[in-house]
């Protein structure tokens, strides 16, 4: 009897490791979708402080404006009141004298209070822009920090992340003769295992080595070969869609300007 037991046991203990195997992808999935969910509801908030933030600067500057005007009406209404003082202590001076300088006045007034709700007006702007720029700053930075984490999680899980870059990279160097990838510590085993498996059907490689270089992040590498050297670290292509966003979100608020 105990001969029948022994493999009716390793029977179940393998459909428990299989089945573990079969959970351990479906943990790392519920991982990665909580983690997405934690992103859009990061964004969304991020997305409702800018709306208020605008709000908010929009009230500012109407306010200023209201605020200007009342001064204008105010210094117009004084002027009023002093042309008509001129007027009537000038009359026997000469009317036409005292009407032309009550005028004056009052035009000069005019065209300094104008002066000063433009540059009110201006300054609301202004201040405006600059909020709208560095909310737009604190969203790429924040977007870009959910990306690294979702990326470097995803890399350190999935190898196949990694060789699916290298072939990519390496299809458009093209023939390059020899050539050398660089990779992590984490990333060396599963990039030299497939090294012979890299290069596209017929494209020219006579030498392909793999060295490690720990100075890489996972799941980045840099491609050294007669043709030049190819920078694929996740950083710094993280970096290069950092400068575009920026770049758009100044374009932005130029365009907004003119």
């Amino acid at each position: 009897m105990l001969s029948n037991f022994e493999p009716e046991s390793g029977k179940g203990l393998a459909e428990i490791r299989n089945n573990e195997t079969l959970v351990e992808p479906d943990k790392r999935e519920l991982e990665v979708e909580e983690l997405r969910t934690e992103v859009a509801e990061v964004i969304r908030e991020a997305e409702d402080m800018v709306k208020e933030i605008l709000e908010n600067a929009r009230a500012e500057a109407q306010q200023v404006i209201a605020s200007a005007e009342e001064e204008a009406d105010r210094i117009k209404n004084l002027a009023r009141q002093e042309a008509e003082l001129i007027k009537k202590h000038s009359w026997e001076e000469g009317y036409r004298e005292g009407q032309e300088k009550a005028f004056q006045e009052i035009e000069d007034l005019r065209s300094k209070t104008l002066l000063e709700c433009h540059q009110m007006v201006e300054e609301a702007r202004k201040t405006k822009e600059s909020i709208i720029r560095s909310a737009e700053e604190d969203i790429v930075n924040l977007a870009l920090a959910i990306a690294r984490k979702i990326i470097d999680k995803e890399v350190r899980e999935n190898s196949d992340i990694i060789i699916n870059l290298i072939r990519s990279t390496l299809a458009m160097v093209g023939n390059a003769g020899n050539s050398k990838i660089l990779v992590n510590s984490h990333d060396f085993e599963t990039v030299a295992e497939n090294r012979f498996s890299l290069a596209s059907p017929g494209q020219a490689i006579e030498h392909l080595e793999v060295q490690l270089d720990n100075r890489i992040t996972p799941g980045g590498f840099i491609i050294e070969s007669d043709v030049g050297i190819v920078d694929a670290q996740l950083e710094t292509r993280i970096s290069k869609v950092a400068e575009a966003l920026m770049g758009e979100a100044g374009n932005s608020g130029e365009s907004n300007h003119t």
